[in-house]
């Protein structure tokens, strides 16, 4: 089986509480997983699963905002490459966001 993470962090590790309402991720297809919706309303915003090769995770990101809720939508694709790679391989992923005030 393959194990894995996904999360959601600020650039080098910074603490993007003071923002970040909660992460919802979506894991798909549902059907592969008990809790295919995970809410995390406090870091570290990171799942951790076994199973599944090659998913689709839709990531919420729900901001703090003093006049309205705000909401990013993250889309990462988790895919497995050949069994002939390391057993262990991290990937990074980086989303730009405008000031989130």
């Amino acid at each position: 089986a393959l194990d894995w993470r996904v999360w959601v962090r600020g650039v080098r590790g910074a603490d993007i509480s003071s923002f970040v309402h909660k992460v919802v991720f979506y894991l798909h297809p549902a059907s592969a997983f008990v809790y295919p919706k995970r809410v995390i309303q406090e870091p570290p915003y990171e799942i951790q699963e076994s199973g599944c090769a090659s998913i689709e995770i839709p990531i919420h990101v729900y901001l703090k905002h003093s006049s309205r809720p705000r909401r990013i939508r993250l889309r990462y694709s988790l895919r497995a490459e050949s069994a002939a790679r390391s057993a262990s391989e991290s990937r990074c992923v980086y989303y730009d966001v405008e000031n989130p005030s």
